[in-house]
């Protein structure tokens, strides 16, 4: 047996981000990841989203949402790629915002 899972949390809010680094060895090569595990940046402001994604290593890029949104302008209304995803380091994470405040 390679691991195993010691804990599931379901159903947690948080203010902040959650990134574990994970290593897997693919081929007698390692690759790191990013688990972007709880990395909900939904409901924040543009700004907030954008220090709390780069400071786990990864690029924050806004663009102005076209969907109906609950939030106010400025506030984050989804994000791609979704919480629970795992990227590389360096990888962009595409912020929805509501739009009136996006340059």
């Amino acid at each position: 047996m390679i691991g195993s899972v010691v804990d599931v949390v379901e159903d947690v809010e948080v203010d902040e981000l959650v990134v574990l680094d994970v290593e897997l060895e693919v081929d007698d090569e390692v690759e790191e990841l990013v688990d972007v595990v709880r990395t909900n940046v939904v409901g924040m402001t543009r700004p907030q989203a954008e220090q709390a994604i780069e400071a786990r290593g990864l690029v924050a890029e806004a663009v102005q949402e076209t969907q109906p949104c609950q939030f106010q302008t400025g506030q984050v209304c989804r994000q791609n790629p979704s919480p629970g995803t795992r990227v590389p380091p360096g990888s962009p994470v595409i912020i929805f915002v509501q739009p009136d405040l996006i340059d």
